[in-house]
Formats: C-alpha cells, structure tokens, sequence
C-alpha cells in the first residue's frame, strides 16, 4: 500500500518515519561526540563532514515527509477526538523542532569563514559572522529538545500498543490487517 489511509501509513510514509529517526539518532550521536577527537584531525573533520551532509539529507527528507504528509490522509481511526487532537499536536511539534533544528544547522554552515563542500558535488556558502556561536548554541538546545519530545512519542507509541489500543496503527504495521 502506497498511500495513506485513515486507518494507516502507507509504504512512503513509514519508509521516511524510520529512515529519519535512524539519521537523527545517528546525527545526534555524531553531534555528542564530534567534539572528542583533536581538532584538526582526521577523524574530527570526517565527523563534521558526515555531520553536515546527513543533516542536509534529513533536510531534504523532511521537506519530502512534510510534503507527502500534506498530499495523504492521516490514520485516525481507534483514536478519540482528544486523542486525535493531541497526536497532531504532538507531531506538529516534531516537524517543528525538526525544521528549525535542521535551519539551524545550515545556519551554522552558511556563518563560517569559508564554504562547505558536499557530497554531491556543490557547496554550501561561508558567509562569516557573528551569530555563529549562538546558532551553534540553538542547535545543540533544539537537538536536545527534539530527542526529548521523541522521546516521549516513542513511549506513547508503546503506552498505546501495550494497551491494545486500537489508535496503534502506526509506523511497525506492514501489509495486511494486522
């Protein structure tokens, strides 16, 4: 099943859910650590480079998430009307913290001295300026936020699943009824 239904995500949906928590929690665990090795060295600059081209991929897949999110129904059968309220709010959340997380970042890019090479052949732009601490400062506060909140999504998505809950017609089903 591609699209979206009321009564569960499609193939794309889940496919960009799972693919993006993966690379946050592989973006924040690089984001913890990068700042260990020497700076200058090898190792430190391949953390930042993965760093930077990772979240501009998870950009770009939020960009798409958001879009098909928009284009397709969202599953809300089980759920009360406060329920349903709530998940969307919930979620709304989530997108957001994303999106400005991932500006941020880019904005800690675009206010270096010089500019950032891709993996896919262009660069990002090195503007310099002086708001690049603080942005590096509001990253490291909206990526913690966002684990946060995730944190608390993933243990509603267990709450109702150990609960029967039949508003649980998330992101694990696969084909067929179950």
């Amino acid at each position: 099943m591609l699209k979206n239904t009321t009564e569960r995500y499609g193939f794309p949906a889940r496919a960009l859910h799972w693919l993006m928590a993966v690379l946050i929690v592989l973006l924040f665990l690089v984001g913890l650590t990068m700042g260990l090795p020497e700076k200058g060295s090898w190792l430190r600059d391949t953390m930042k480079d993965g760093h930077v081209n990772i979240g501009v991929l998870t950009f770009v897949l939020l960009l798409v998430r958001a879009i098909w999110r928009q284009v397709n129904p969202i599953p809300v059968a089980g759920l009360t009307p406060l329920n349903a309220k709530l998940a969307h709010w919930g979620h709304v959340l989530l997108y957001i913290l994303m999106g400005l997380l991932m500006l941020a970042g880019i904005g800690i890019v675009i206010t270096r001295s010089g500019p950032t090479a891709l993996w896919w052949g262009f660069s990002l732009p090195g503007f310099g300026g002086s708001l690049h601490r603080t942005l590096e400062e509001v990253h490291e506060v909206l990526a913690w936020s966002l684990i946060t909140v995730s944190a608390g999504h993933v243990v509603m998505a267990v709450v109702h699943k150990l609960q029967g809950d039949l508003s649980q017609r998330g992101m694990l089903r696969r084909g067929g009824n179950s």
